[in-house]
């Protein structure tokens, strides 16, 4: 046949595509009676199939399967403040190829993903209460964890960075229609 029959006929090149749903929350303890049910519950009522969590409060670094849910965290030595997660459900709770426990405010994943691997990155920056050298060595580790990624263009950065973007702007446009408040000065330096 004709070039255009041969191009018309080729396989649909997103067919072999992951597609899948992702979420952040800041959950405020999941110490509390009931809250892996309600995460489990608000995953399902959003159709989420990775959610990064933080304020776990959550001791140590771990790894464990509930029911649907696999829960990868970090956590500080003691529990109490702090704390990050990632929950995944379905076929990807069993895509994880590797796991990077930065801190309590920090970690990345590698999952297996069509056409390549993807690296999702949780993290929680401090309130704005924080002194600026606090920010600081969040970003540095940040830097450092991305650095980690094989491939730069396949990271996904999720979590709770305790800025403002507001909506977009004439010479900002990443925070679109849906950015929220008025824009600060932490929202300035995440865009």
């Amino acid at each position: 046949g004709s070039k255009a029959t041969q191009v018309v006929n080729q396989r649909n090149p997103c067919e072999n595509t992951s597609k899948f749903n992702i979420g952040t929350w800041n959950v405020n303890s999941m110490l509390k009676p009931g809250k892996l049910d309600e995460l489990n519950t608000q995953m399902n009522y959003a159709d989420l199939d990775i959610l990064g969590i933080c304020e776990t409060r959550w001791a140590g670094n771990g790894d464990y399967i509930r029911d649907d849910l696999r829960i990868i965290y970090s956590g500080k030595e003691k529990r109490g403040s702090s704390g990050v997660a990632i929950v995944l459900k379905g076929q990807w709770k069993q895509n994880v190829l590797n796991t990077y426990h930065v801190n309590d405010r920090m970690m990345m994943i590698k999952i297996e993903a069509q056409p390549t691997d993807l690296y999702i990155v949780m993290v929680y920056f401090p309130t704005t209460r924080a002194h600026d050298e606090e920010i600081e060595i969040v970003y540095e580790q940040l830097e450092e964890v991305l650095n980690l990624a094989e491939d730069k263009s396949n990271v996904i950065l999720i979590g709770d960075f305790n800025a403002s973007v507001g909506s977009s702007s004439s010479n900002q446009e990443c925070a679109g229609k849906f950015g929220y408040g008025t824009r600060n000065k932490r929202g300035e330096r995440l865009l």
